[in-house]
């Protein structure tokens, strides 16, 4: 994932415009081929992930593939909603870097999610609230510095 992250970022350096014009606008529900291909790649990856975990832990695997590709889906609704909106408020070069920002945050929640497991819950519930407050902003109009005369 990191590796496909870094492509994405070389992809985005390159073609700055381009990515940009490739970026979907909140109200446009219509997504790039890459994020379509990285969601359906983080969504095989979470439902093998969560369902090999239930399977070492003992426990029936198979609703591990339907949870983790519901915890990816949600996950990359979250984030993709966020990063998009702070890509529309910074310049291109810096909008590159949000990705790679993003991904090391998910490799660290990763990291703490295996040496505490209760932990991936907060991630879930951060998620949640990431995606509620979200939706509940979009229409809300950015109130940035104003000049007073």
């Amino acid at each position: 994932m990191l590796l496909l992250a870094v492509a994405l970022y070389v992809l985005e350096r390159r073609r700055p415009a381009a990515a940009a014009a490739a970026r979907p606008d909140a109200a446009d529900p219509g997504r790039s081929p890459v994020e379509i291909a990285l969601l359906v790649l983080g969504a095989v990856v979470g439902a093998l992930l969560f369902a090999g975990s239930l399977s070492e832990a003992g426990v029936e695997w198979w609703p591990g593939l339907v949870a983790g590709a519901l915890c990816a889906g949600l996950g990359y609704a979250a984030v993709a909603g966020l990063l998009g909106r702070a890509r529309r408020r910074v310049d291109a070069s810096v909008g590159a870097l949000l990705t790679l920002y993003a991904e090391a945050f998910a490799l660290l929640m990763a990291g703490l999610s295996i040496l505490f497991p209760p932990l991936a819950l907060v991630g879930l519930a951060l998620f949640v609230v990431l995606l509620v407050r979200g939706r509940g902003s979009r229409d809300q109009k950015f109130q940035g510095l104003r000049i007073l005369r």
